[in-house]
């Protein structure tokens, strides 16, 4: 562990310190106050974006139903399982998500490195630990997720109909399609209107007249064990610096 703060308790003589893993220091509200209510905030909307592509690979697959239904309606005929069905649809799903995570951990290895430079942050992929596994499973989980209804789909035709050219969509299927195409625009929509209202909040943060002229200004925290006397003393032997302007 290694000593990051001390906590003095207002009128006893009781003398506390707090220990944080070294592992864990990124993290610590003492050194980096508000760092995993960020990164909890980064994690939805990676989640939210994820989504979004899983809906899309929803949509796209029924779409594009038709075009493999005298494929399922063939095999159906020569004996295939629905079972078999699932799992082929289900497998290449998660190929497909594979393949894709493959192309998106290299670009973030790619673009990590100059992140890290306009962020000032020293982040990395730890793979020997639990990035890895963590990677594997949100693979296995996103690719089941985004593969399942469309496998039901696809595994549901029938021979006779699929042969005779004849399919028929339910309305139930369709509903759910259009019903995830409105949920991919509200979050896209939500995601753009939150991002304009950040930049919004930045930009005002930055040109904003604060009312004072916050350069070669510095603050000390005067709360905690200081008392008022301690405070005044301090105050004054401060103000007799002369290279202090002024001191409030």
């Amino acid at each position: 562990p290694k000593l990051i703060g001390t906590r003095f308790n207002h009128g006893r003589s009781k003398f506390g310190v707090e220990l944080v893993r070294l592992d864990r220091i990124a993290l610590s509200e003492g050194l980096h106050p508000g760092a995993q209510a960020r990164l909890a905030v980064t994690a939805f909307i990676g989640v939210l974006i994820l989504l979004i592509a899983a809906i899309n690979f929803v949509n796209l697959l029924t779409a594009l139903a038709t075009r493999r239904a005298k494929d399922v309606g063939m095999r159906k005929a020569c004996g295939a399982s629905r079972r078999a069905l699932l799992s082929q649809f289900l497998g290449e799903a998660i190929l497909t998500v594979f393949f894709s995570a493959c192309i998106a951990v290299a670009l973030c290895e790619w673009l990590l490195p100059p992140v890290n430079a306009f962020l000032g942050t020293g982040a990395r992929f730890d793979y020997a630990t639990t990035t890895l596994g963590l990677l594997l499973a949100g693979i296995l989980a996103l690719g089941l997720m985004a593969g399942a209804w469309p496998a039901f789909v696809l595994s549901s035709f029938r021979p006779s109909g699929v042969l005779k050219g004849v399919l028929r969509p339910s309305s139930g299927g369709n509903l759910i399609r259009k019903g995830l195409v409105v949920l991919q625009f509200a979050i896209s929509i939500g995601l753009g209107i939150a991002m304009i209202v950040m930049f919004a909040q930045i930009r005002h943060a930055r040109q904003t007249d604060l009312g004072f002229d916050r350069h070669n200004l510095v603050v000390i925290d005067g709360s905690g064990p200081l008392t008022s006397p301690m405070r005044e003393s301090l105050r004054q032997a401060l103000g007799a610096e002369p290279s202090i302007a002024g001191v409030a």
